[in-house]
């Protein structure tokens, strides 16, 4: 697999295979609790294409890759 084909991966399915579900779905993105920590409300966006993530608690966003690095090791 190359990067630019793994960047083409939904984040959505990745944290569904992870265990992790979303607390709401609007039509713009998909919220979750954060999926490398604790928290009591969902701050941790996926936008809709499901291509980008944004943590509105760390200010932490990027793609799929980027996401991976901060949930275990490569």
């Amino acid at each position: 697999m190359t990067v630019s084909d793994a960047k083409s991966l939904d984040i959505n399915e990745l944290l569904a295979k992870l265990g992790y579900q979303p607390t709401r779905r609007t039509a713009k993105d998909t919220w979750y609790k954060r999926p490398y920590g604790t928290e009591s409300h969902a701050s941790f966006h996926v936008s809709r294409d499901g291509r980008a993530w944004f943590d509105f608690g760390t200010g932490q966003g990027g793609n799929i890759i980027d996401l991976a690095l901060l949930l275990g090791p490569c």
